[in-house]
């Protein structure tokens, strides 16, 4: 049946409109009940997956840090100890060689291994390990400021720093005294009562 505006309006006010928009009504309001109780259905499985993304998130970035934290920081800070780099400049020269040789952690053969850029021989960049970084950065002239002569044999007397300025004793951690050779010690003390006259 075709109407325009005005003769519909005029036929739902009669009583066979009315019968037949009341017969109309009954299915749209249960099909809308059932669409709302679908929405929040849906709402509420979208809610819960939210949560559950979340949480494997949170736990992948903490695994994340975890494995950055083992495979690159430590790794980084062993190698650098086992260099020689005096323990006050440590974190510092762990920062600067993060960032300097752009370190970044990295998945090869199913492992994760620590890698950044170092120049080649011509001075192109090439990828290198943590090993290669640190023996690279410890050839520059500012690394040999901050590298502490672990081998003082053959009667040496004095500090065995090379170029760095004598550690004040008293403002040292236990740890740091505990990993001072004797002879920083001794030149260190000497260095402290030379400062006490």
């Amino acid at each position: 049946m075709d109407m325009d505006i005005s003769t519909l309006d005029s036929w739902v006010t009669t009583t066979g409109g009315s019968a037949w928009l009341d017969s109309q009504k009954a299915g749209l309001i249960a099909k809308r009940d059932e669409l709302l109780t679908a929405q929040k259905t849906a709402n509420g499985k979208i809610a819960e997956l939210e949560l559950r993304l979340g949480e494997t998130e949170s736990r992948a970035l903490d695994a994340d840090a975890f494995i950055h934290r083992h495979v690159v920081s430590d790794a980084l800070e062993r190698l650098l100890m086992n260099t020689g780099v005096a323990d006050a400049f440590l974190p510092i020269v762990k920062k600067a060689v993060l960032d300097g040789y752009a370190i970044q952690l990295k998945r090869a053969d199913g492992d994760f291994i620590a890698c950044g850029t170092i120049k080649d021989a011509d001075g192109a960049d090439v990828e290198a390990g943590l090993e290669a970084i640190v023996e690279a950065w410890a050839k520059l002239p500012e690394a040999q400021q901050l590298i502490v002569n672990r081998n003082s044999g053959g009667g040496a007397t004095g500090s065995t720093c090379v170029g760095v300025p004598q550690p004040k004793l008293q403002g040292m951690t236990g740890r740091q005294l505990a990993t001072m050779s004797d002879n920083d010690f001794q030149a260190a003390r000497q260095n402290e009562l030379r400062g006490k006259k």
